[in-house]
C-alpha cells in the first residue's frame, strides 16, 4: 500500500488565503461546477451553515446556472430546491424546546412546512439563508434539510419465510394495520392495478412532504417496499405514509399512533443523528412508535463494506491530521463516472469533552480539494461529491483535528464508489437502529437464493450492516430474504435488494404470523419469531452474534388454531397473551380440533385433564406430559 500525505502548511496557507476571498462571496464568487476544485472557507463560529448550502448560494448570485441546472446539481449534493428558487432547510431548536414558528419565518420569505417537537422544516429563498441562520434564538441552527437514505408478480419472500402457509391457509394478516414509511412512491398506482400492491379501497395514502405522492424524482423505494410486504400479508388494513425529513418522520409516527398501526417497516437510514444508544430524533421517534406498543422494523444499513470507525489517532509529523494506519492520512474511494457519494463522520463525545474535528475530500493524489465540512465543535462533517469527468475517479478522504483530544470517530457514505482500503464492518448499522426498545427490530439481508441453506453456512449479503452498536448492542435482530423480484423491480437477477428489501419481507411475515392468533401480544409473537429464526435459520455463531441477529425469519408451518406451549417463556401465570407454561392451561384455551405445538419440546410434569379432541404436535424435541 502507498501512503499518502499532504503538507500541513498547505492547509495552514489555504485558510489564511480564503478569508479575502470570502469577504466578497456571497455576491461576486463563482463557485466550480461539481467536480473541479473549491476553496475552503474560514470557521465563523457563531454560524453553522453546511458548505454545499453556501454552494448553492453563491452559484445562484453568480448567474452562471439556470433554476433547473441549479436544482439538478444540488439535488446530486441532498440540497433539495423547488421552481421558485427555495431551498429545503430544517431548523433545530434544543431539545425539550419548541420549534420555530411560521411568524417568525414570514420575515425572510420563508414558508414553514412542517413541525414536530423542536424541529421545523421550511422553504426559504437561497438569498435569505444566512440573514436567517444569523437571527436564530440561542441555541437554534439552521441546517440543510436531511432526507432518509434508502438502504436498497409474487416475489421469493413468502416461500422463503414460509409465511405463505399461514397467508394461503387464511392467516393473511386480517386484523392487522401495517405501514410502510418511505420517500418514494412512484409506480404504486400501477402496482396496485397489477395486484401486487393492496388495493385503494384497503390502503390510505399520507403525504408529509411538499411534492405529489407518486413524483417520478423520489423514486420506486417505496413502491418496492409495499411490494414486498403486501406478498406477505394482502388482508391486512395498509397506511402508507410518504416524507422525508425527521419532521415528517415524527408526524408519521404520531399519525400511526393515533389510527392504531400495529407493524411498521421503514427502509431508510439516518446518518449523523445519534452516536450512543437511544440518542438522535431519528431512535426517538421509532422508540415512540414502540412504546406505543408498534412493531418498528428498521433496516440494518447496506454499509458493512463502506464504513470506517476507531479512535482519532494523530501522525507522527502532523499531530492535527488524522492517521488511518500510522503513514497514511487519506483514505482512498473509487467513485465510477456519472455517480455522486456523500460522507459522514461522526464521533462520540459522551463524556462531556468538546472535539472539533473537519471532514475534507480530495482528488487528484490529495492536491485537489473537492468539498470539506467545517461546522464546529460536537456535532458531525458532511462532504459531497459528484463523478461528472468521463471516467472513473479515486477521491479521498482526510480528517483534521481542530480542537479537542482523541476520541472514537465513524464513516459512513451513502452512494455508488468502491472503497480500497479501511473497511470495518464491524458497527456499521445506522440510525434508527440505536434505538434499545425491544419492538424496535433491526434487520439484515441475505440473498432469497441462499435462504434455505442449513444452519452454520455463512448467507449474509456482503454489504449489510453489523453491530454491535456503539453502546454495544447486539445487532441485528434478526435476519430477512432481498433481492426478491416484484412487479416494480422486475430484474430476474437484482429484483428489489438491500436491507430495504430484507426489512417489509421480515415485517410482512410477522403481520401474516401475528393474524393467526392475534391474542398473543407484542413479546409473545416478538419471542416466538426470534426463537423459531435461531432454531430454522441460524447461520452464524450459536443464539445472537453482530452478523445474523438470531438468525433468518422463518415460520413453523401454519396450522389453524394453533397455541404455543413454551416452558422456557417461563410465563408462569399462564397469560393468554404469551406462550403458556402448562398443558392444562394451553388446552383450556384452545378450541376442538386445534393444535398444541410445544416448542421446543421439552418436560410438562404437571396432571392435566385433556378433555377436548386436539393435535399435539412438537418442535425439535420430544415433549413429555406428566409424570
Amino acid at each position: 500500500m502507498t501512503t499518502r500525505r499532504i503538507n500541513e502548511g498547505y492547509r495552514v496557507m489555504m485558510g489564511g488565503m480564503l478569508l479575502a476571498c470570502f469577504m466578497i462571496s456571497l455576491c461576486m464568487v463563482t463557485v466550480p461546477t461539481l467536480g473541479q476544485a473549491v476553496t475552503m472557507r474560514p470557521k465563523d463560529p457563531d454560524l453553522t451553515i453546511h458548505t454545499a448550502l453556501y454552494d448553492a448560494i453563491e452559484m445562484e448570485a453568480s448567474g452562471d446556472f439556470s433554476r433547473s441546472e441549479l436544482k439538478n446539481v444540488m439535488r446530486r449534493r441532498s440540497v433539495y430546491l423547488d421552481d421558485l428558487g427555495r431551498v429545503h432547510v430544517e431548523i433545530i431548536g434544543p431539545e425539550g424546546g419548541p420549534a420555530i414558528t411560521a411568524s417568525a419565518l414570514t420575515p425572510y420569505g420563508a414558508e414553514l412546512e412542517n413541525a414536530w417537537r423542536n424541529r421545523a422544516d421550511a422553504w426559504i429563498p437561497l438569498p435569505q439563508v444566512v440573514n436567517l441562520a444569523r437571527r436564530l434564538a440561542p441555541n437554534y441552527r439552521l441546517q440543510k434539510a436531511m432526507y432518509g437514505t434508502p438502504t436498497s408478480v409474487m416475489g421469493e419472500g413468502p416461500a422463503e419465510t414460509n409465511s405463505q402457509s399461514y397467508r394461503d391457509g387464511g392467516a393473511d394478516g386480517a386484523g392487522l394495520t401495517i405501514a410502510i414509511f418511505d420517500g418514494g412512491f412512484d409506480n404504486l398506482t400501477e402496482a396496485m392495478n397489477n395486484g401486487d400492491a393492496p388495493p385503494p379501497g384497503q390502503a390510505t395514502r399520507i403525504n408529509l412532504t411538499s411534492t405529489d405522492f407518486e413524483e417520478p424524482d423520489d423514486g420506486t423505494h417505496g413502491t418496492g417496499c409495499v411490494e414486498a410486504a403486501y406478498d406477505h400479508c394482502p388482508g391486512a388494513t395498509w397506511r402508507i405514509y410518504k416524507y422525508h425529513t425527521l419532521v415528517d418522520l415524527g408526524n408519521a409516527v404520531d399519525d400511526a399512533i393515533g389510527y392504531g398501526v400495529d407493524i411498521i417497516s421503514h427502509s431508510i437510514a439516518w446518518y449523523n443523528t445519534g452516536w450512543e444508544d437511544d440518542s438522535g430524533d431519528a431512535c426517538n421517534e421509532a422508540r415512540n412508535a414502540a412504546e406505543a406498543g408498534i412493531f418498528f422494523f428498521t433496516a440494518a444499513g447496506n454499509s458493512a463494506t463502506e464504513h470506517w470507525q476507531g479512535f482519532y489517532n494523530a501522525g507522527p509529523d502532523a499531530p492535527n491530521v488524522h492517521d488511518w494506519i500510522d503513514g497514511d492520512e487519506m483514505l482512498s474511494v473509487t467513485v465510477p463516472d456519472g455517480q455522486t457519494v456523500s460522507f459522514f463522520l461522526s464521533w462520540d463525545h459522551t463524556n462531556g469533552q468538546v472535539y472539533d474535528y473537519d471532514l475534507s475530500l480530495w482528488g487528484n493524489g490529495g492536491s485537489m480539494l473537492l468539498d470539506y465540512s467545517n461546522f464546529g465543535g460536537n456535532t458531525f462533517e458532511e462532504v459531497s461529491y459528484d463523478n461528472s469527468t468521463g471516467s472513473d475517479r479515486v477521491v479521498e478522504l482526510r480528517i483534521e483535528r481542530e480542537s479537542g483530544g482523541s476520541t472514537e470517530m465513524e464513516i459512513f457514505m451513502k452512494g455508488s464508489a468502491t472503497w480500497n482500503e479501511h473497511i470495518i464492518a464491524a458497527g456499521s448499522t445506522i440510525s434508527p437502529t440505536n434505538c434499545t426498545h425491544p419492538n424496535v427490530i433491526v434487520v439484515g439481508a441475505v440473498h432469497h437464493g441462499l435462504y434455505d441453506y442449513p444452519n452454520g453456512f455463512n448467507t449474509i449479503m456482503s454489504y449489510s450492516s453489523q453491530g454491535p452498536s456503539n453502546s454495544g448492542m447486539t445487532l441485528p435482530d434478526i435476519c430477512g430474504p432481498t433481492h426478491t423480484i416484484g412487479f416494480t423491480y422486475d430484474d430476474p437477477i437484482q429484483g428489489f435488494g438491500g436491507t430495504s428489501c430484507a426489512t417489509p419481507n421480515c415485517a410482512g411475515a410477522m403481520c401474516a404470523f401475528w393474524s393467526a392468533d392475534t391474542q398473543l401480544l407484542q413479546r409473545g409473537v416478538w419471542w416466538l419469531t426470534l426463537r423459531q429464526a435461531d432454531l430454522w435459520r441460524d447461520w452464524g455463531v450459536d443464539g445472537e452474534d453482530n452478523v445474523y441477529g438470531w438468525g433468518g425469519l422463518f415460520l413453523t408451518d401454519y396450522v389453524e388454531h394453533t397455541i404455543w406451549v413454551a416452558r422456557s417463556y417461563e410465563n408462569y401465570a399462564d397469560d393468554r397473551g404469551y406462550p403458556f407454561y402448562t398443558v392444562q392451561a394451553a388446552h383450556d384455551a384452545q378450541v376442538p380440533g386445534g393444535r398444541l405445538l410445544f416448542f421446543p419440546g421439552g418436560t410438562y410434569p404437571e396432571p392435566a385433564t385433556l378433555s377436548t379432541n386436539m393435535r399435539l404436535e412438537t418442535i425439535e424435541h420430544d415433549a413429555t406430559l406428566g409424570q
